[in-house]
């Protein structure tokens, strides 16, 4: 059995001193190289496009924190006849989680473009669309909004018009923003490449995808598989026209075969860091009699990212 020395103490707390500050300095280097990034980051951020004239209409984005969103905002950024001055989150009041979309990661995205955010409270005590004309009046009277852009790309589930577009006719003085309207899906995605965005993937959905998305980029090597897949149909027939169950992977994720959100980009001031958590599973509960559901089927697994943890 072996024997501690007199000094043997003194030098245990000597090494454990030396391992603390080591990851201390380890902690402050990482700090440091994040802050040297933030600047350089800063120093090559793309300065919004406003006409010199003071024409340019007071805008908002439509806002999810996901792809779509972003490369909408991009488009008005360098639009000089707009002025983007905030983003706006329609959220039914205690109702959708946002596990795709989580709201802190959107105030995070908000402060690294230097944009308000603004949560608009959809309340469940009127129709769901007479909500969302109500929040539009606000931003127009509220907030001199004249513009509301947004990334739709297509019409979805039942649906003939766009909806944004509908509920800022239905207001009057504001008028809908849709630069991706009909854009093809590929060209939108290899854009958010070649513009350097830092797209992730938040939530993924069976038959087309498994947890390994989760987290992963969107990068040229994941648009290649979701092309491959967009050729292959589901494992399972449909039992209706809305259904997504078993038809091909839309490769804009239009009909919520996934979901994305940007840690970086272009007009971002930071690269927002997160740590790795584990993907938290669900499934889709049973459709209740007479409900189409063009987003969902009975019993479809789905992940999304996990708690959310913001490196400072």
């Amino acid at each position: 059995m072996a024997v501690a020395s007199a000094g043997e103490p003194a030098r245990l707390a000597q090494s454990e001193t030396g391992a603390m500050a080591v990851a201390q300095t380890a902690k402050q280097a990482a700090a440091a190289r994040r802050s040297s990034n933030a600047t350089h980051l800063k120093a090559m951020r793309e300065e919004q496009t406003i006409s010199p004239s003071g024409n340019a209409e007071a805008t908002a984005i439509s806002w999810t924190g996901g792809k779509d969103c972003n490369l909408a905002l991009l488009s008005a950024w360098r639009d000089p006849t707009l002025n983007v001055t905030t983003l706006v989150v329609f959220a039914p009041k205690g109702g959708f989680g946002f596990h795709a979309h989580p709201i802190r990661l959107m105030e995070a995205q908000a402060e690294a473009l230097g944009l308000t955010l603004r949560i608009m409270s959809l309340p469940s005590d009127k129709p769901h669309k007479e909500g969302y004309i109500d929040a539009i009046r606000h931003l127009r009277d509220e907030n001199g909004i004249t513009v509301l852009g947004t990334g739709d790309m297509d019409l979805v589930g039942a649906m003939s018009t766009n909806w944004i577009d509908d509920c800022c006719q239905a207001v009057g003085g504001i008028r809908a923003y849709l630069p991706l309207w009909k854009a093809d899906r590929i060209t939108c995605l290899n854009t958010l490449v070649s513009e350097n965005f830092h797209v992730v993937y938040s939530c993924v959905k069976q038959p087309w995808f498994d947890k390994s998305w989760v987290g992963r980029r969107m990068d040229e090597e994941a648009i290649q598989e979701m092309k491959q897949k967009s050729t292959d149909s589901g494992a399972i027939a449909h039992d209706n026209g809305l259904s997504p169950e078993g038809q091909k992977l839309d490769t804009g994720g239009e009909n919520g075969e996934y979901h994305t959100m940007c840690l970086g980009g272009p007009v971002y001031s930071r690269i927002i860091e997160l740590e790795k958590t584990e993907p938290k599973e669900f499934q889709s509960e049973p459709a209740k009699e007479g409900e189409l559901r063009w987003w969902t089927y009975d019993s479809q697994k789905w992940w999304t990212i996990g708690e959310v943890k913001i490196q400072a």
